[in-house]
């Protein structure tokens, strides 16, 4: 049996093993002029990653989202590189917890977050079967799986850890902070006129709202970091530097909801402090369910139809604001067009909704002819622009309740743990997650944001370091032993 030292060197083995596998591709290839040889080094290396230190792996993903790319296959479509180096990892987590169940954190599985997720992941298995459209749903399942598998239940377990926490957010803040310089180098040639703004995204980012939304959910963090560096030292001030290049990209950005959601962090930071922000949920959740029966009820909603002709795509972005404030703005109305279609398709199909990912296979017979605009035909094929009424049209009524008590008690619990934990560093962190998370909670409501890979992975690693450090908040606490 092999003793302690000899396991130890394993590594330094596979190590040498990969030295000499790039010495043997390299000259295979000058030699025999054969440029195939170099894959068997790369390949060699992936192994060696995935054995001996996945992190890595995970540094990269996270280091790689702000450049993915959505790339057409055949009917279907791929994020590269992100999309691969998920399902690795997904596959990583699946062997690992596999091999080391005993070694698993009962409290965080059996966490009410976790088993929330688990009911979620459940339901959408259950609309999966009932699905209008079964292949749709599948894939959007499989996807979902492959989510929360490296980005919930892995970051709980690796990002729990002080040196690998903190390489993975410098690795996210580099790749995003890169994509920044890109975009606004690029703008700056038009003068950071708001008509360019989605021209020069391109390819990185599909649109401006998601553009917005990672910076947004990112700020936080980049707050955090501050108290990793001595302060006045030069790389506090770069985190300083950062904060305002990220507000002054966001301003650039010219997305509203981006907007919204920088001045709801501000508030947010308070009510926490305050032990208050669960309170202020209750009282959102009470205005919306009677602004939503007051809308629904008599059909009030047809009192809001637009008039066709004045719905405009706006190219000053002054004109937007007053357009928005009007009732004008065609993004706006065009979500409205949407958002009556999904309350009428929930009404049609109200347990078990339409199936996971069938939205836009099914929503057109459903809209109404007044609130069409000139961008109804969808070519896109975007979704509703609410996730919460996406799931409420996908998974049925019970599907939208679960997500929302899910959402729901991660904000709590992450307030408690705020309030629980003694430790400022470890309080800081609580902070930087629970205001990600709630970035992300904002843009939900007029956005289908999750199921990207730029904000759907921040919002399952959030969820994760909440729960995991309300765990730690507890353990340090005496009165909680």
């Amino acid at each position: 049996m092999p003793n302690t030292q000899q396991i130890a060197s394993a590594p330094n083995r596979l190590w040498w093993v990969l030295v000499i596998a790039i010495l043997i591709g390299s000259g295979g290839a000058v030699l025999l002029d054969a440029p195939i040889f170099v894959l068997f080094p790369a390949v060699l290396f992936g192994i060696y990653v995935t054995i001996v230190d996945y992190k890595k792996l995970y540094y990269l993903l996270f280091f790689s989202i702000p450049f993915s790319i959505n790339v057409g296959v055949g009917s279907s479509s791929i994020d590269l590189p992100t999309e691969p180096i998920t399902i690795l990892l997904a596959g990583i987590s699946v062997v690992y917890f596999l091999g080391n169940y005993r070694k698993m954190s009962f409290k965080f599985i059996t966490h009410p977050v976790s088993l929330l997720l688990f009911l979620h992941l459940g339901w959408t298995f259950i609309t999966t079967l009932t699905s209008e459209q079964f292949s749709f749903s599948a894939k959007f399942l499989a996807a979902k799986i492959w989510y929360v598998l490296p980005f919930y239940f892995l970051a709980a377990k690796l990002l729990y850890r002080e040196k690998v926490y903190k390489i993975w957010l410098f690795s996210a803040l580099t790749g995003i902070s890169l994509t920044i310089i890109y975009v606004m180098v690029r703008h700056s040639a038009f003068g950071f006129s708001f008509d360019d703004i989605n021209w020069v995204l391109g390819p990185f980012y599909p649109n401006h709202v998601i553009y917005a939304s990672i910076l947004t959910l990112f700020l936080p963090y980049i707050w955090e970091s501050l108290a990793f560096f001595k302060r006045r030292s030069a790389f506090w001030w770069l985190m300083i530097g950062l904060i305002v290049l990220f507000l002054v990209a966001i301003k650039f950005s010219y997305t509203r909801a981006a907007y919204v959601s920088v001045v709801a962090l501000i508030g947010s930071y308070w009510l926490i402090r305050f032990n208050v922000l669960k309170y202020a949920l209750l009282l959102a959740v009470i205005v919306s369910t009677i602004g939503v029966r007051w809308i629904v009820q008599d059909n009030h909603y047809l009192d809001y139809a637009p008039n066709f002709e004045r719905t405009i795509s706006n190219t000053e972005f002054d004109d937007l604001v007053e357009a928005t404030y009007n009732l004008e703005d065609i993004s706006v109305m065009e979500r409205v067009y949407r958002w009556v279609a999904a309350f009428r398709m929930t009404s049609d199909h109200p347990y078990m909704g339409f199936g996971p990912g069938n939205f836009y296979s099914f929503y057109q017979p459903y809209t109404l002819h007044m609130f069409k605009t000139y961008v109804s035909d969808n070519p896109e094929k975007s979704g509703v622009h609410c996730y919460f009424l996406m799931t409420a049209v996908e998974q049925g009524i019970p599907g939208m309740l679960i997500f929302v008590l899910l959402m729901l008690s991660i904000i709590i619990t992450g307030e408690r743990a705020y309030h629980l934990s003694k430790d400022p560093k470890i309080k800081r962190r609580i902070m930087a997650n629970i205001l990600t998370f709630l970035a992300i909670c904002s843009l939900l409501i007029v956005n289908d944001v999750i199921e990207t890979d730029k904000i759907g992975s921040f919002f399952f690693v959030s969820a994760a370091l909440i729960v995991r450090l309300y765990i730690h908040a507890g353990e340090e606490s005496p009165s909680l032993r």
